[in-house]
Order: C-alpha cells, then structure tokens, then sequence
C-alpha cells in the first residue's frame, strides 16, 4: 500500500516536471519566434521613398503627422478611417533630429524609470 502511494507522488511529480519543461520551451520558442519576425517585417517594410518625421497626439484616434514623401514634406491630419493632407512644408522649416541625438531606451530603462517614480510617490505618502 504504501508503495503505491510513494510511486503515485513520483509519477506526478515526474508529469509536472514534464509539462513544465515544455511550457517553458514553447516560451522560448514563441519568445524566438516574433523576435526574428519582428526584425524581418521591420526591414521588409522599411522605404526609402515614405518617411514619418513626427508624430503628435491631438485627440483619441486622430494624430497630425509630419511625413517626407520623396523629396516633399507634408503634414497630413489620421483619424480612425480617414487621411487628410494639411499642407505641404518647406525643407528647411522642418526640424529634424538626427539618429544619433535620439534618444533610445529599452523597455527595462523605461520599466526602472516608472518603479523609481512609484518609489517616490509612495515616500510622499502618495498612497492613501
């Protein structure tokens, strides 16, 4: 009797170990997966014709975008089904930012910057 429970406990344990390891390899496969995907979709679609210099949020769902088409920069106005042209802009009116000015973060700088500001929140006696 007691044998059969102490070979009950191991064959689950067994199981357990098994369906654990292959959870975490469809993870890391997954994880592998959209990795390659992303940076293959990212050259493929990259142009050398269409440009968006900038973006800027006016309201949910509409955003006013600065783009260079060939050698002509407009600012055109995106709504959720529509695309409309503003106007077109000078080259030299518009400002760029060069690449490597820009600034880059990762998302672990942008999750440590949000934990340090809830950090300091929290000091204050933020929370109620």
């Amino acid at each position: 009797m007691m044998l059969s429970a102490g070979s009950s406990s191991l064959t689950s344990f067994i199981e357990f170990v098994t369906v654990l390891i292959i959870f975490i390899s469809v993870l890391a496969v997954t994880f592998l997966v959209t990795k390659w995907l992303g940076g293959y979709q990212r050259e493929k679609l990259r142009g050398t014709n269409v440009e968006v210099i900038e973006t800027i949020k006016i309201a949910p769902g509409k955003y006013v975008e600065i783009i260079r088409t060939a050698d002509k920069y407009m600012a055109v106005a995106i709504g959720k089904d529509t695309v409309t042209m503003l106007t077109e802009l000078d080259e030299n009116a518009v400002v760029r930012h060069s690449e490597t000015n820009e600034v880059r973060m990762n998302f672990q700088d942008i999750l440590n910057k949000v934990r340090n500001g809830n950090q300091k929140n929290s000091d204050k006696g933020g929370d109620a």
